[in-house]
């Protein structure tokens, strides 16, 4: 199923729910969560409250956008990331730590905006095994169009 929203688009694997919102907030940017379970209405933005629901088998996606003045600067002076080394994940690269649970976290810019990728995988021994295939597949999927 493909998702389309704020100049984002990714395709979420089957079985997978996805969303794409705003905050209502005056000038609040652009956020994605896709999931390998079903996703906690009213999550905050990064799920922290689906995150901690995931079994050893399950995996969140985040991405964020943040200030476009911050595009293609510092630590957002990289490109999307298209595919995920299982060894990089960590419990160190979580918001928070969950027992079980092991994280990824990328800064990148593209068309001129500016991005933090989230990742969470239910194991951080086992991440590679089924699920990073299917995040690599939402990943190799993202395209982001400029700001309008």
């Amino acid at each position: 199923m493909a998702l389309s929203a704020h100049g984002i688009r990714l395709d979420v694997p089957p079985g997978w729910e996805g969303r794409i919102y705003r905050r209502p907030d005056v000038g609040a940017e652009p956020v994605m969560h896709t999931a390998s379970i079903p996703l906690i209405p009213g999550d905050g933005d990064f799920a922290t409250a689906t995150a901690a629901q995931l079994p050893i088998d399950g995996a969140l996606v985040v991405l964020c956008e943040y200030d476009p003045a911050l595009a293609g600067a510092g630590m957002f002076d990289h490109r999307p990331p298209r595919a995920l080394d299982p060894a990089e994940a960590s419990p160190n690269h979580l918001l928070r730590r969950i027992p079980g649970l092991a994280g990824y976290q990328r800064f990148f810019s593209e068309s001129g905006r500016a991005f933090g990728l989230y990742v969470v995988v239910g194991s951080h021994v086992q991440s590679g095994a089924a699920v990073l295939p299917r995040i690599n597949g939402v990943l190799g999927s993202l395209a982001i169009s400029a700001r309008s």
